[in-house]
């Protein structure tokens, strides 16, 4: 037996167990009204000939729903539906009559001596009222988890379309770094060191195997996307030497926080190409990382020559930032934020700021 199966069960126990209750209403007052009336000599005897035949309703609920999910009444089936629901309520009225009529000419006390099994068609229109009660709860609960379905239904297509486009952005980082990357080795090619070319060819190797590894899933640790940045820079780190310093504070609490694969590298990778490819002398990028407020703020700064002026990432010809921006978006709507502005040293800075996530185990 599946677990599901003892769970429905327990469910359906649940609902008939509320159904019981409900209908015990109309029971109790008829009984204390038959014993009002003298219809009936005791207690017991007044809930047998006409307290019991209410809770014939609380199993008839089920039917009753079936017949609800079966005939909805929708815009294009309403004729169908009032056809369907008019029978069933006169079927179940004339049902619920008859076993109405059995007990009372067998518990009642005071029966008339004109009554007979023929009198239950009586019994029909005090049957529809609660036939109509029931299945309008039948209705609303049906509605209910037809929107409950259509909103996962809904969630689930948007949550892939929000992996489609993630992975399609990732997949557009990728061989952008990778040309990069290649570049460099093809630099020390024509220079003619072939030494350095192999080395930086096996952190290359190795980096990407690091990034390809399709277990890291859209989200990881700010611990392993500062070991790609760190793979990425040895490569850098050959082709700038001592014209390239980066520092990197992160504290241990935003360490563990959960950041988007691929965040750091294309950031840092603009930072270089426009802070130390295009001067002679060396230049400086930071990396602060801060968790706090359950918040996760990263800041990337340079001394290089800053953003030019009415400079906006949407409108910017790199990949990185519109990239970046795109993948926050789709991953944390408006939790998320990316600004742009001067650093402290006049160069360029890229504020990211996202909801802070950590492992369960809180490592």
């Amino acid at each position: 037996m599946s677990v599901a199966a003892p769970v429905r069960e327990r469910k359906h126990l649940r609902v008939l167990l509320i159904a019981l209750g409900i209908w015990s209403i109309p029971a109790v007052m008829v009984t204390v009204s038959g014993l009002a009336q003298g219809r009936s000599a005791t207690v017991l005897q007044a809930f047998l000939a006409e307290g019991v035949a209410w809770y014939f309703w609380a199993f008839l609920a089920p039917a009753i729903f079936a017949v609800v999910r079966r005939w909805p009444f929708d815009g294009r089936t309403w004729r169908r539906a009032i056809a369907a629901h008019a029978a069933a309520a006169l079927a179940f009225s004339l049902a619920y009559g008859f076993v109405a009529t059995v007990l009372f000419l067998r518990f009642g006390s005071a029966v008339p001596e004109s009554a007979s099994l023929l009198g239950f068609v009586v019994w029909v229109p005090f049957g529809l009222i609660p036939y109509g009660a029931t299945a309008s709860v039948g209705a609303a609960v049906e509605y209910s988890r037809r929107l409950r379905e259509r909103e996962l239904h809904a969630s689930r297509v948007e949550t892939q379309l929000v992996e489609s486009r993630l992975g399609t952005l990732r997949m557009q980082l990728q061989p952008h770094f990778l040309f990069n990357a290649l570049n460099t080795v093809a630099m020390l090619v024509r220079q003619g060191d072939q030494q350095t070319s192999v080395r930086v060819l096996a952190r290359l190797s190795d980096l990407l195997r690091l990034i390809l590894d399709e277990a890291r899933g859209a989200e990881v640790s700010l611990s392993e996307e500062l070991e790609v940045v760190r793979r990425y820079l040895e490569i850098e780190e050959v082709r700038f030497g001592d014209r390239l310093r980066v520092e990197i504070d992160a504290d241990e609490r935003a360490r563990s926080a959960r950041v988007p694969s691929l965040l750091l590298q294309p950031l840092i990778e603009n930072s270089i190409r426009h802070a130390i490819a295009r001067k002679a002398a060396a230049g400086r990028i930071r990396l602060e990382a801060r968790a706090g407020n359950g918040r996760l703020r990263l800041s990337l700064s340079d001394d290089g020559p800053g953003f030019p002026a009415g400079f906006e990432i949407g409108q910017s010809d790199g990949i990185g930032l519109r990239n970046t921006a795109s993948r926050l978006r789709y991953l944390y709507g408006e939790n998320a934020t990316l600004e742009t502005g001067a650093s402290a040293e006049g160069g360029a800075e890229v504020r990211v700021t996202i909801p802070f996530t950590a492992p369960a185990d809180g490592i």
